[in-house]
């Protein structure tokens, strides 16, 4: 026996103003909305992410290259010029003077008689630094070894020693027989 019926949904209510048949439209419209906005959110986010990126990525650089090409005059605080010349150029003299700044024997700027120009001092202080922590290591190393060696070898001279004066060589033979 076969029961068939049909489901007429125009005639199922929510409440007054909303029939069962017009929610489930508008909630298949709704997903089916969301999934469309979602898919699209997906593939177009990298992509938009990439462009923004990319722009301020050039916004910055030609702004800073903008700024280090621009021509500066520097003056003392009476207005007198000192210097002139593009931002880079002014750096790289400014700092070519601070690597060859004389120093003394600790890093500090003299002007009479400096030991070392800063460079110099700052490569020394470098490999002395390094130099004497890998011979402190090695000189470590040596000694824990010797250390060693030297309390074994100290140990077999005193236990043979000891054996010879209590006569363990002759009595060795008779405990094993």
């Amino acid at each position: 026996m076969e029961i068939k019926f049909n489901l007429d949904l125009d005639d199922f209510y929510i409440d007054e103003d909303r029939s069962l048949k017009d929610e489930i439209k508008n909630k298949i419209v709704n997903m089916a909305v969301e999934k469309l906005y979602q898919k699209i959110e997906n593939n177009y986010e990298d992509q938009v992410s990439d462009i923004i990126k990319n722009k301020i990525e050039s916004l910055v650089e030609n702004t800073f290259k903008d700024f280090t090409e621009k021509t500066v005059i520097v003056t003392d605080k009476y207005g007198s010029k000192k210097d002139e010349g593009t931002v880079e150029e002014l750096i790289k003299k400014r700092f070519d003077k601070w690597l060859l700044d004389g120093v003394d024997n600790d890093g500090r700027i003299v002007n009479y008689n400096p030991s070392y120009t800063r460079i110099e001092y700052l490569i020394e202080s470098q490999l002395n630094k390094h130099s004497q922590r890998f011979v402190s290591d090695a000189v470590g190393a040596i000694a824990s070894k010797l250390e060693k060696t030297l309390s074994e070898d100290l140990r077999d001279a005193i236990g043979k020693k000891i054996a010879d004066k209590i006569g363990l060589n002759k009595l060795l033979p008779k405990m094993i027989r």
